[in-house]
């Protein structure tokens, strides 16, 4: 947990890093305020507490304590302390979070706007009459009209509050998304400028998904729209479909996702992207990042309020100059065989191998699941927190035959890594993994490395399949 090797480092000295919870490194609490010292000293018990421990590296993570008294012929001779690294639960804990507010805005939103929508019938209907009553008095019918305009624009927001509201669909049923998409092909175009080029990449063998067509096409065109504006000078705008196997993996990261196969949908542009601070709202209602004046910012809570009606799930992966990839996850139709094309059952024939794999990414939990899995399968690997560390490991002339690399990453993207990677080393197999679509961020000379982009988030056996094809390249 603190990241030292050896347990020499840390038997028999007094630890700041142990026995007094430290600020950061070098700087210690007093003994007063050590859980363990107390409970040693007082002989009882501590309550369950929450502080900050801080690793060799110098960075931290969250930890809950406890610590009792150890006796000996009733005499109190030591303490027993645990502690639990509760980073992964704290981060549960805030996805459960956010759902539950997402719920609650959701259910008072829903209940403002059913009652502005009765009050705006009413004046509507007030206003027809007043512009039979002021017909022969054109200033009068003229105010009359403008308020009327006015009224009816409001009761546009409020049909699209009410839409991310909405529990469920009416109509019901299952449901092709590639011809959806194709058939809205001329549609799309006109809604983008001239300057964005549109590009579809719908897979074949595409499983059904049970949903109401009309939601997903208001969905999909409240996507597109978005792209657009994020792209005022134009780029690329790629739509893609594929059959998703979401693992008890993903499921463990991400709380309120139900383990199974998916239909993925993917909107994607290289516009400005979104800050990491403002990608927590942008489902919440009336949150825009767009200049005021543009946009009512409900366009992503509809999309969000359809996905939870059609018992789906919606991730976002934005990066500021990049672009943004917007991911909507729909349960795959009961209609068909519930067979995963990536179930467990095929774990016993998933593609092996001995070589040494580099795993690059800025995220630990991401390397350790990745790490985990191909060691799982015979190869031997190495990781790397960055792009430039991956450069020294493999300056330090170490036997690698393939790089795995994350593409969004502080400092060196994957694509960067790879182009230097490769210059030292032609004969060096390389596997991109991303949330976003290559076309989002592939740069010129970059695009050979985008050709088998990994989509995150993959299971082990996508993972499998395709570090065997790189290799075997």
């Amino acid at each position: 947990m603190l990241g030292y090797q050896h347990a020499g480092e840390l038997v028999s000295k007094v630890h700041p890093a142990i026995a007094s919870f430290p600020r950061r490194i070098g700087t210690a609490r007093s003994l007063d305020e050590c859980l363990v010292a107390s409970a040693w000293r007082g002989g009882q018990a501590t309550l369950t507490a929450k502080d900050i421990f801080w690793r060799r590296d110098g960075s931290s993570f969250p930890v809950e304590i406890s610590a009792y008294p150890i006796r000996r012929d009733g005499e109190v001779v030591g303490a027993v302390a645990t502690f639990l690294d509760i980073t992964e639960r704290l981060k549960s804990e805030e996805s459960l979070r956010r759902a539950q507010k997402m719920e609650a805005v959701g259910q008072l939103t829903g209940g403002i706007a059913h009652d502005f929508n009765n009050l705006l019938g009413i004046m509507l209907g007030n206003l027809d009459f007043l512009q039979q009553l002021v017909a022969d008095n054109k200033k009068a019918s003229e105010r009359v009209q403008t308020t009327t305009k006015a009224a009816l624009r409001a009761a546009d927001l409020t049909k699209q509050l009410l839409g991310f509201s909405r529990r469920e669909s009416k109509n019901i049923s299952a449901t092709d998304l590639n011809l959806v998409i194709r058939g809205m092909e001329s549609l799309i175009a006109r809604s983008v400028t001239p300057e964005v080029e549109v590009e579809l990449q719908l897979a074949e063998g595409l499983w059904l998904t049970e949903i109401d067509q009309g939601d997903l096409q208001d969905a999909l065109l409240n996507l597109v729209l978005n792209a657009r504006d994020a792209m005022p000078n134009g780029g690329s705008l790629t739509i893609e479909t594929a059959n998703r196997m979401l693992d008890a993996i993903y499921e463990e990261q991400n709380p309120i996702v139900d383990k199974g196969d998916y239909v993925q949908l993917a909107v994607s542009d290289n516009g400005s992207g979104i800050p990491a601070k403002a990608l927590e709202h942008i489902f919440e209602p009336f949150f825009t990042t767009k200049p005021e004046g543009r946009g009512t910012g409900l366009g992503l809570s509809m999309v969000y309020g359809f996905v939870q009606r059609s018992k789906g799930y919606i991730k976002a992966y934005s990066e500021p100059g990049i672009g943004t990839t917007i991911h909507l996850y729909l349960a795959r139709s009961g209609d068909q065989p519930q067979k995963s094309a990536h179930s467990t059952d095929n774990e016993v024939i998933l593609p092996k191998g001995t070589e040494s794999i580099l795993v690059v990414d800025d995220e630990a939990d991401l390397i350790e699941i990745a790490s985990h899995h191909l060691e799982s399968l015979g190869y031997q690997t190495v990781a790397a927190g960055s792009g430039q560390q991956a450069l020294q490991i493999l300056h330090e002339a170490r036997q690698i035959d393939l790089l795995f690399s994350d593409v969004v990453m502080p400092g060196m993207s994957g694509y960067e890594l790879a182009q230097q990677a490769t210059a030292k080393n032609p004969k060096l197999k390389v596997l991109l993994a991303s949330g976003f679509t290559k076309k989002a961020v592939a740069q010129n000379g970059q695009v050979r490395f985008s050709a088998s982009l990994l989509s995150k988030p993959y299971s082990k056996a996508e993972l499998a399949r395709r570090v065997r094809e790189a290799l075997d390249d």
